[in-house]
């Protein structure tokens, strides 16, 4: 299955629960903010139920879970202190799911462009690839500096851009409803792994194929299916 002439096929990837498992070190940044706060440490599947929408959502969402209260002015601090130490140990605990790198390979093979479109601050998005060595794949990353943040659908669009990528030959793959959502505003057709941080069953989620591990051989043709499946909506 062959996409249009002159139409650059791309792929744009969530990061955390898709490509990486970085709850490790996400948990051990904010539990090491909140012993400075004097608060017992929270256990990895509450801060699982924190991730994905980005920092300042983390940290207005961990002290409502928590129990306190964090005025408006109050959060930037912590939001800084929070990065800071993620910035310190970004990739410590932080491991690749298996099958990612041989993944991007063939992807890169079969003459795929691919991209990154996360919430994750940029700077600290650019350490952790870096660190496990995944940046050499890459032909954009778009972090969670950029305003229009997932689940809007121009945050993956943006990434697109950047890669000089048509939206009408391009898909996407998360792990959640955010991923889901921003995919479904942006016009893309959308996969979703069940091995991620989904807070619901990843059956219900309501993406376009469930993808069970990296390892499949059919991966990029399947990826080229739903395209060709097109259009699924327009961008919203």
């Amino acid at each position: 299955m062959k996409t249009k002439p002159g139409m650059t096929k791309a792929v744009v990837f969530d990061l955390d629960g898709t490509l990486i498992d970085s709850l490790g070190d996400i948990a051990a940044a904010l539990n090491a903010l909140l012993a400075e706060e004097g608060v017992p440490p929270l256990s990895s599947e509450k801060v699982q139920l924190l991730v994905g929408g980005g920092v300042v959502n983390l940290i207005k969402s961990g002290w409502e879970m928590i129990g306190r209260d964090l005025d408006g002015e109050a959060v930037q601090p912590m939001v800084d202190r929070f990065e800071a130490k993620y910035l310190a140990a970004a990739a410590l605990r932080t491991i690749v799911f298996d099958g990612v790198p041989q993944m991007l390979q063939t992807l890169r093979a079969h003459g795929w462009r691919i991209g990154i479109c996360t919430n994750k601050p940029d700077l600290i998005t650019e350490r952790v690839l870096a660190d496990l060595k995944l940046d050499q794949w890459l032909d954009a990353v778009v972090g969670g500096d950029y305003p229009n943040r997932k689940p809007h659908g121009d945050h993956v669009l943006e990434t697109l851009r950047r890669m000089d990528a048509d939206p009408a030959a391009s898909v996407y793959v998360g792990d959640s409803g955010t991923d889901v959502a921003a995919a479904r505003n942006a016009g893309l057709p959308v996969a979703v792994v069940n091995f991620g941080y989904a807070h619901s069953p990843v059956s219900e989620l309501g993406a376009d194929w469930i993808i069970e591990a990296y390892d499949d051989p059919t991966l990029p043709d399947k990826l080229l299916s739903f395209i060709a499946a097109k259009p699924i909506s327009e961008p919203a």
